[in-house]
């Protein structure tokens, strides 16, 4: 017997023999926008190819669905002889007379009990395939007789999603049975992004079939993430961390790559088909607009987990044109594309993502910061979104972990001047601060937006609605247009929401910014715009003209990671010589000293509210960058 179709270790020689038998995927849609069904209530015979399907290993003294060999299924008769049959009885191969009969007298079904199993219940057929492993039994099973075709309903497939999936809210069973349907084909199907590694076996029809294979994956994966509802639970080991159907299934196709129905849209970041463009088209700007990229949105996307060093190898690819991309200066690689910055450069996101993976969990001490990534508490890691990502400007969580990296001077003005990638140049970290421990605090009333310093505005253009090089509204001329000075109507602009907070560490500092939602990025929601000015302070509170930074990130679907560039406040960051970097930050509960939520900055009733001090501090900071 051949090996199943979700076996992904199977060679691509074996993979290459079954394609002029293969069957193309019925499904050709997005699954969030339609799912196109050919069966009836139940998964017929041909949605399950029979050699190459899921395996299982059902079977009963008392009703056999089918037997795993070449024999044939029991099926029961029915009465009507009107209606074609359906089932398709597998061929037998040649056996002796005696033993023949032997199989026939065993299998056949005798009228009497024929009668008797069609008079089981729907509710006791529907009971039975309650605990039949796979889909493929229960479609087995809707084959044996027209008894239980009818059973087996959408409301059964329903039940079978609701065990494998997160609930879908407002779903009717017709949908969710489509939607089990969907991701049960497309889980058993070997799919392949990073073509490349197989060489010359990859002939042009497997590159055909798997781009069906890849969009209808991502296309599933992307549903995965936005349907996701997950919550904080504890693992076996005693730790808290966030996990739900979803959220598990995906980790059992990404993270693993000894699982079944393994994946690699993870490990092939930065080597899936047209990722570089060739060298020479590294330096392109590539945003969600670009057909081709919802690959690039769905790994980024999928960066928690990537990030977390129970999940995921740490296979880093390209990282010379990763470490050129994420020094890059704002000219070049800007993070946001558009007239009002809406749209995201997600291949330098991707970029700045497998550089820090690279420097976090590379094994031999090979990133700069591995060993104190590895000695994090457990807490302290990247974690999934919790609940449903939610879209428009959302506040973030209070507690903050992060990096970032610098490079001399000397060396970044010579990188620069390379326009290229090839060598390896030294980054660095601010010593025994690799990991600031950072709390966010949005509070309209403490911290209004009519308190945003014009100033920073020039610097950062925290609001890319308003057209600041338009005249000023003549309020006295009634023909005056009302979006003047406006690049979107008002009516259309999303909230805006300014923020303050705090860096603890060695290298303590004041931040103040601001935070406004982003359109749907290759119809995934929940990215948004995060712009922030950054003050690192002395021990007496004062601060350095040239310790004074800007900040620029894109906030990831679910709102706990943030990815993006750092410059230096005093400089135009369009310039090759002004200095410049990436930074990553991630959502944890608390912070590394134990501080939580419910906990005052003290510890005790005389302490000064959490952040009070940076509320202090920004009465003076703005006279500082005048």
């Amino acid at each position: 017997m051949r090996s199943p179709r979700h076996v992904k270790s199977k060679p691509v020689a074996s993979y290459m023999q079954r394609l002029s038998s293969g069957r193309p995927n019925v499904w050709s849609t997005p699954a969030l926008l339609r799912t196109k069904t050919g069966f009836g209530s139940g998964i017929r015979g041909n949605f399950f190819d029979d050699e190459d399907g899921l395996d299982s290993d059902s079977s009963s003294d008392c009703i056999v669905v089918e037997q795993r060999s070449s024999q044939s299924a029991i099926l029961i008769d029915d009465d009507d002889e009107d209606e074609p049959d359906f089932r398709d009885v597998a061929m037998e191969e040649p056996v002796d007379e005696i033993a023949h009969q032997g199989i026939e007298t065993e299998q056949t079904a005798t009228g009497e009990s024929a009668r008797l199993f069609k008079s089981i219940p729907v509710e006791i057929h529907q009971h039975i395939a309650r605990y039949l492993p796979t889909a493929r039994d229960i479609s087995r099973y809707a084959q044996v007789c027209k008894s239980t075709d009818a059973s087996i309903t959408d409301s059964v497939w329903r039940e079978r999603f609701e065990c494998t999936f997160d609930k879908i809210p407002r779903a009717t069973p017709q949908e969710v049975a489509k939607k089990y349907r969907f991701r049960v084909s497309v889980s058993g199907m070997w799919t392949c992004f990073d073509l490349g590694q197989h060489g010359a076996q990859i002939t042009s029809e497997i590159r055909q079939v798997q781009g069906r294979n890849q969009n209808d994956c991502l296309e599933m994966l992307k549903t995965l993430i936005i349907e996701s509802d997950a919550r904080k639970v504890r693992d076996g080991n005693g730790n808290e961390i966030v996990d739900g159907l979803n959220m598990g299934y995906i980790r059992g196709m990404i993270a693993n790559n000894n699982a079944p129905k393994f994946v690699d849209i993870i490990s092939s970041i930065l080597n899936t088909p047209g990722a570089l463009d060739g060298m020479g088209g590294s330096h392109k700007i590539v945003t969600a607009t670009k057909p081709g990229s919802l690959v690039y949105v769905v790994q980024l996307a999928l960066t928690p987990i990537s990030l977390h060093p129970d999940h995921c190898n740490f296979k880093v690819a390209h990282f010379d044109i990763s470490q050129a991309q994420v020094y890059a200066t704002s000219k070049a690689q800007p993070i946001f594309v558009g007239k009002v910055k809406q749209d995201i450069n997600v291949r330098w996101l991707l970029h700045t993502v497998n550089f820090f993976k690279f420097h976090f969990k590379s094994g031999a001490s090979e990133g700069i910061i591995s060993d104190e990534y590895a000695a994090l508490e457990h807490d302290q890691y990247p974690q999934p979104w919790i609940g449903l990502i939610k879209a428009g400007t959302q506040p973030l969580g209070r507690f903050w972990k992060g990096a970032h990296t610098f490079m001399d001077e000397r060396d970044l003005v010579t990188f620069r001047q390379h326009l290229g990638p090839g060598r390896i140049y030294s980054d660095a970290t601010y010593p025994g601060d690799s990991f600031p421990d950072m709390e966010m605090f949005f509070d309209e009333q403490k911290f209004p937006s009519s308190a945003w310093p014009s100033v920073w505005e020039g610097l950062l253009r925290s609001n890319p609605f308003f057209d600041m090089n338009a005249p000023p509204v003549d309020t006295s001329n009634r023909r005056a247009s009302p979006r003047k000075g406006r690049a979107v109507p008002a009516s259309k602009q999303p909230p805006i929401l300014t923020f303050y907070g705090l860096v603890r560490g060695s290298k303590p500092a004041h931040f103040y910014g601001r935070l406004h939602a982003l359109p749907q990025q290759q119809g995934l929601h929940g990215f948004q715009r995060l712009v922030l000015m950054k003050f690192y302070t002395d021990p007496n509170g004062g601060f350095d003209m040239s310790q004074i930074f800007c900040y620029e990130g894109c906030v990831l679907p679910g709102g706990r990671v943030i990815v993006g560039r750092w410059w230096d406040a005093l400089a135009d960051p369009k310039a090759q010589s002004t200095a410049s970097g990436p930074f990553i930050w991630w959502n944890v509960d608390r912070s590394a000293a134990g501080i939580t939520d419910d906990m005052e900055a003290g510890g005790n009733d005389n302490s000064v509210s959490p952040g009070d001090q940076t509320l202090t501090f920004f009465e003076e900071a703005p006279k500082y960058i005048q």
